[in-house]
């Protein structure tokens, strides 16, 4: 199963599990204090980095016609920074909590599922919706966070731009960051696994099988 296709499905399990936790508190509106089930959130190590990087190159790779959609996070040529080494370098420099990149895999999974329309994660688009995500992450959750100018600078955009582009995401996730512990572990653990996928070796092709070691 696609990183994508299981970003999906972890989504789809976490408004199931939703739906059922406000059918229960329905059920017990009448109890002073009904019952809420903990969920255990699972460590947050590189391994989401690179399931980050991992999961985002398997979107921007079968992203199809979305590179023609017109939208402000759509730049006009190809970053000359692979995705993998843009993620590297925010994550030297932005000096943010591992948290605040599994929720910068939610609010740009959130935007590619829910605004269809305007936003795709695709080779043209990927670099700022990271850029832009993982600020909005740090100022959320991180007690402490940097200047948008900082942030600016570190990302490669003018100050001026950068601003717009925070603010048209924010918009367009109805300023809706808050993200639930249930989510939040069933992203990481995609992430995790994204990460696990990716650090395996590639098996050998059925030709180069059939041809055997070179002389």
């Amino acid at each position: 199963r696609t990183v994508a296709r299981a970003a999906i499905s972890a989504k789809q399990q976490c408004f199931a599990g939703e739906a059922t936790m406000e059918h229960s508190s329905a059920r017990n509106d009448s109890e002073e204090y009904p019952v809420v089930e903990l969920v255990q959130v699972g460590p947050c190590n590189e391994e989401v980095v690179s399931g980050l990087i991992a999961a985002i190159e398997q979107m921007a790779e079968i992203s199809g016609a979305s590179e023609q959609m017109m939208s402000r996070f759509v730049s006009k040529r190809r970053p000359g920074i692979s995705i993998a080494d843009y993620v590297k370098r925010l994550r030297q420099f932005f000096f943010c909590s591992m948290e605040s990149f599994v929720l910068c895999m939610i609010y740009i999974d959130r935007l590619a599922q829910r605004r269809k329309d305007v936003v795709a994660v695709s080779p043209l688009s990927a670099h700022r919706l990271l850029a832009c995500a993982l600020t909005l992450a740090a100022k959320f959750h991180d007690d402490v966070f940097y200047s948008n100018a900082y942030y600016a600078k570190v990302a490669g955009f003018r100050l001026q731009d950068f601003n717009q582009l925070e603010k048209e995401m924010l918009q367009l996730l109805d300023s809706r960051l808050f993200v639930t512990p249930a989510e939040f572990e069933l992203y990481r653990g995609v992430l995790v696994s994204a990460a696990s996928a990716a650090a395996r070796p590639a098996a050998p092709s059925s030709a180069a099988a059939e041809l055997g070691p070179a002389a």
